[in-house]
């Protein structure tokens, strides 16, 4: 029989910062789940603005199960405010649709094209882009959160017009903000599996990286909510 195929995106979390592979997320899928070939394509930085780029521009990403991490941590790096977020697409909303808006250089500033990374380096160091990056752009307004929803509302369209399948894996401090983007993941019906992890003992010692143990416990209520995904 064919195997499934598991594509897993997110940011450093999924990409496995600070682990070895085998204790990565989908290496731990891969152990369960015999059945399919896995893809891991977190990328350190990384948010649901890369995700949608990603499968908009060779939807040969999308697997037949598409495990994507989200949170209220990402809003900066879709508001190009982090300086990881450099060259990192960017997207905005044109009479209530999703359109792209270039590539990230600051969050008042996105360009047609990629700089080299050296640039984004150099400039990264500057004090001042830092201050102007504050001034022009609150990362928490509802406006930036909308935008965080329209984009993953999008991720969800492509993924069914593949005839695909899509979690959210949501994580977050319970903050008001985290409750406003799950309470719009509710309205909009996409479905998400809640697994925000607070206590220390989740995390990689003297690091805010999940460690084996937070990703055996995700890996435990993605299982669970496949089960209820099948026929």
């Amino acid at each position: 029989n064919k195997l499934l195929k598991a594509s897993f995106f997110g940011g450093s979390d999924i990409f496995g910062w600070g682990l070895n592979n085998r204790e990565t997320l989908p290496y731990l899928f891969y152990e369960k789940n015999k059945d399919f070939n896995i893809f891991n394509y977190g990328i350190i930085g990384g948010a649901v603005n890369q995700t949608l780029q990603m499968i908009k521009n060779n939807n040969n990403y999308l697997g037949d199960i598409n495990i994507v991490v989200a949170s209220s941590y990402q809003l900066p790096r879709v508001a190009c405010n982090r300086d990881y977020s450099f060259n990192a697409p960017a997207f905005k909303i044109i009479n209530s649709k999703l359109k792209f808006d270039g590539y990230c250089i600051f969050s008042f500033l996105k360009l047609d094209f990629q700089f080299p990374r050296i640039v984004g380096s150099i400039i990264n160091r500057s004090e001042i882009i830092k201050i102007l990056n504050k001034v022009f752009t609150n990362e928490n307004s509802i406006e930036n959160t909308r935008l965080y929803i329209e984009i993953i509302k999008e991720i969800y369209k492509i993924s069914k017009n593949n005839d695909k399948d899509l979690v959210i894996l949501y994580y977050g401090s319970k903050s008001k903000k985290d409750k406003v983007i799950t309470t719009l993941l509710i309205k909009n019906k996409i479905p998400f599996v809640d697994v925000s992890l607070n206590e220390k003992k989740f995390f990689i010692k003297h690091d805010k990286h999940f460690n084996k143990l937070a990703n055996e416990i995700w890996l435990n209520k993605l299982n669970k909510y496949l089960i209820t995904m099948k026929p």
